[in-house]
């Protein structure tokens, strides 16, 4: 089984155990359910970590017998036979994680449905401490036209890519200038926005984040400047 396999399992695994902490937050009445099969798969990482580290080592004894020839016959057979059985208990033990993960997907949709849980629920609950525009980024961008306005659109898109648009300051924060907020927009628009509505926008985002950000007026026109 190659590191790539073993990693794939382990973030499997990591990423069905955060989505079931996540909802624990918004969904009280079904925390004994949420808790049981989290102890499950608490249970097959563990597991899976054993059957892994015993086929790590039962690798390196066979390193070693390869080199010393007067034991390599029998223990080869032998060390051949376990890496077998254990590699088909660790097969066993995927195809376990993909059936339980098959039923909490299952039974997490039931959930949702039963709950009546909108995407903007669902991102409080993923990003409970994060600002509004952070938690939004969560709501998929074929989702967003359904729930907002285009400037709270335009807003979230713009939060996506500020590091990537703005430029490093001295105090180790970002600044984003209108003129490059504008260049953004116009972009992601595929139109020439006007400045009235890039003002617009940096409203939107200056209302709905966090003190790390603020709306500033520069020599160089408006700035959105972040300074965590």
């Amino acid at each position: 089984m190659s590191n790539n396999q073993k990693n794939e399992s382990i973030n499997e695994m990591s990423s069905l155990i955060n989505r079931v902490d996540k909802l624990e937050n918004t969904v009280n009445h079904i925390t004994e359910q949420q808790g049981t099969l989290t102890h499950r798969l608490r249970q097959y990482a563990d597991s899976m970590d054993d059957v892994i580290e015993s086929v790590d080592e039962l690798r390196s004894q066979f390193n070693n017998i390869e080199e010393e020839a007067k034991f390599r016959d029998s223990k080869i057979e032998s060390i051949n036979d376990s890496l077998d059985y254990l590699e088909d208990n660790l097969q066993d033990t995927r195809s376990d994680i993909k059936d339980t993960s098959d039923e909490i997907d299952r039974r997490l949709r039931a959930i949702e449905n039963t709950l009546g849980l909108d995407d903007l629920d669902i991102a409080q609950a993923v990003k409970p401490n994060a600002c509004e525009l952070e938690q939004l980024t969560t709501i998929p961008e074929e989702s967003r036209a359904e729930s907002f306005d285009i400037r709270v659109q335009r807003a979230i898109a713009l939060y996506e890519q500020f590091t990537d648009i703005s430029e490093p300051i001295k105090s180790g924060g970002r600044r984003l200038l209108s003129k490059d907020v504008k260049t953004f927009l116009n972009g992601y628009s595929k139109a020439d926005m006007a400045y009235s509505q890039v003002h617009r926008v940096i409203d939107s985002f200056d209302e709905k984040t966090n003190d790390d950000y603020t709306s500033v007026q520069t020599e160089d026109g408006r700035a959105i400047i972040y300074d965590p």
